[in-house]
């Protein structure tokens, strides 16, 4: 019955990871837009994605797992970063205008972006405890990671 939908496996998993990413990118960019500034945005976002990986687990797992693994090429990479062409803008903005570090995107998206992962993932095994207190701690050491401190 699945072949009827999907013509193989690989059409399964690439649509179920669209669909995965999709939902992630969306929210993402619909808490971000509500932010007055940069930081602000990517605070709001910080919040969105972290209560979505605790709310939603089994989303952040198979976008994490599909990510790292053969599966991710660099063409579904390139539609992703086309869906979420509105937030990375602002991030290049930011660069130009040096509130953000002059680095490559990839630094940025490990410092500002990735703890959120991992931190879920501590969530969900208990070893960290997910408060409003906690989220926006980190939010802020992610936040101090990539500012330029130069212009300041």
């Amino acid at each position: 019955m699945l072949y009827i939908y999907y013509e193989d496996k690989e059409q399964l998993l690439l649509a179920t990871f669209y669909y995965v990413s999709d939902q992630v990118i969306d929210a993402a960019l619909d808490s971000f837009s509500r932010g007055k500034d940069l930081r602000e945005g990517l605070r709001r976002q910080w919040h969105t994605l972290f209560r979505i990986g605790l709310e939603r687990p089994e989303l952040f797992r198979y976008h994490e797992t599909f990510t790292h693994s053969a599966w991710m090429t660099p063409e579904i990479q390139a539609r992703n970063e086309s869906r979420a062409a509105n937030l990375l803008n602002a991030v290049d903005q930011g660069k130009q205008s040096g509130l953000i570090k002059p680095v490559p995107f990839p630094l940025l998206e490990t410092f500002m972006f990735r703890p959120i992962y991992h931190l879920v993932q501590r969530c969900l095994q208990g070893s960290f405890e997910g408060t409003d207190e906690h989220i926006e701690l980190a939010f802020n050491m992610a936040w101090d990671a990539v500012a330029d401190r130069r212009n300041t």
